[in-house]
């Protein structure tokens, strides 16, 4: 059986428990992964919250969860990427999830292989945050990543945060000067938040705590051209 949590929201409580489910079959051009990793996202709490409906979750009971990493361990029709044994990471639908089970059906197209030097803990935290760092410069500010553009000045706000800490490292790829804004370390979450020191040493620019506004304008203020 696919022991996985389901849990039932509404638009006020939820109501969180284990429970064991059959194990999914995958569709046409989808693989059934086996878990070993996976990362929760802020609209991954949203939807627990019931503050995504009536959009998400599209079903209840629901399997929350989308960022993870695993082993492929079926190979739906059509499938021709990968094999039964691969290493990967996936990104699941918001709509259904999965990503709290032991077992979860993937999409092929938002499955990429992972490299034997990366841990499931690190592939599982890279979807929905690296993608959105990777779609924020590449497609709105049109950085080249293989660093073959002329250098442009980029201000990327929330570097600490989740997505900013993958924006900072991929505009350097791409050959950018970064001034980054971010807060203090957060007392309340000290392994999912950077300090400003932190940060700097990411972006080897300008760093800085947007909670001062005399520093913070200082920093930003000449950034008026790329």
């Amino acid at each position: 059986m696919n022991f996985r949590v389901e849990y039932i929201c509404s638009a006020i409580v939820t109501d969180s428990q284990h429970v064991q489910v059959p194990i999914p079959t995958p569709k046409k051009n989808e693989v059934l992964l086996k878990l070993e990793a996976a990362s929760l996202n802020p609209g991954d709490c949203k939807i627990q919250k019931g503050q995504a409906r009536p959009i998400f979750p599209r079903k209840l009971p629901h399997i929350p969860v989308t960022d993870v990493a695993g082993e492929v361990v079926e190979l739906g029709e059509d499938v021709k990427n990968f094999k039964v044994g691969d290493k990967v990471v996936a990104m699941l639908s918001y709509g259904y999830g999965g990503g709290l089970g032991e077992f979860a059906a993937a999409n092929a197209e938002m499955v990429v292989a992972r490299p034997s030097e990366v841990s499931a803990a690190d592939g599982a935290g890279l979807p929905v945050a690296a993608l959105s760092a990777h779609w924020a410069l590449t497609k709105d500010a049109e950085i080249k990543l293989d660093g073959t553009d002329e250098p442009k000045n980029i201000l990327i706000t929330g570097a600490s945060g989740n997505v900013g800490l993958y924006a900072v490292q991929l505009a350097k790829l791409g050959n950018a000067h970064v001034t980054a804004t971010c807060g203090a370390l957060t007392p309340s979450y000290p392994i999912l938040c950077l300090d400003a020191a932190n940060a700097r040493c990411l972006a080897r620019s300008s760093v800085s705590h947007y909670t001062l506004l005399s520093q913070w304008t200082e920093t930003v203020c000449n950034i008026d051209e790329s």
